[in-house]
């Protein structure tokens, strides 16, 4: 749980906030639009290819709806968790970010060496994080989708809604629900859109980047 505006999180508060989400990597692999399968998995253990195509839109509290015309092809990533399904769903090499690139890209390096075909360099990777979230890096990655809770986004330093409303706006839009996966109640302004994460949100989640 992030307790302190602005800090960057704990080791702890990124394994604690990949729970909820994880359910949507799992899913990914056999869930598309429709009900029918968007993905090809040739040996039933490789990473599949994806086959969505044309635009689409994902919903989750609290962003709500959110439309997309394809798959996005940059992925602004702060907890690891979204980096694996991205690699599950045969988009690794669209992540552009990762937090604590040492220990997250390590580890994260170690399981997708093993991989056929994977070969980002996660300790490479920018830290999103370092010296506080900055418009000017958001600006400057140009990324097509901020894998991050804007409710979170909104509190770290010198942030606050508008600013969230901004970088969606002119840049890509905000994915992600912190708060229910931690059980942590929200920001005052955002506790009208957040609700507990349950299977459909997952569903929806594990189609995003099909």
């Amino acid at each position: 749980m992030f307790e302190r505006t602005g800090a960057g999180p704990t080791r702890r508060g990124v394994l604690k906030s990949g729970g909820a989400v994880l359910g949507g990597g799992l899913l990914a692999g056999c869930t598309g639009s429709g009900g029918q399968s968007a993905a090809n998995d040739t040996t039933g253990t490789e990473s599949t290819t994806s086959s969505r195509t044309g635009s689409y839109t994902v919903t989750m509290s609290p962003m709500g709806s959110v439309a997309f015309e394809g798959v996005p092809k940059s992925l602004f990533v702060v907890f690891p968790q979204y980096a694996d399904m991205a690699v599950a769903l045969g988009h690794g090499d669209a992540v552009n970010t990762i937090y604590s690139p040492e220990l997250a890209g390590g580890i994260m390096s170690t399981y997708t060496a093993r991989l056929k075909g994977v070969s980002p360099k996660w300790s490479q990777l920018p830290d999103p994080l370092a010296d506080g979230l900055s418009k000017e890096r958001l600006y400057g990655l140009g990324s097509d989708v901020h894998f991050l809770d804007p409710a979170y986004a909104s509190t770290q330093q010198n942030w606050n809604r508008s600013d969230v409303d901004e970088i969606a706006s002119n840049v890509g839009p905000w994915f992600g629900n912190f708060y229910s996966g931690t059980h942590d109640k929200p920001p005052s302004t955002w506790q009208d859109r957040l609700v507990q994460l349950v299977p459909d949100n997952l569903i929806e989640l594990s189609t995003f980047v099909l």
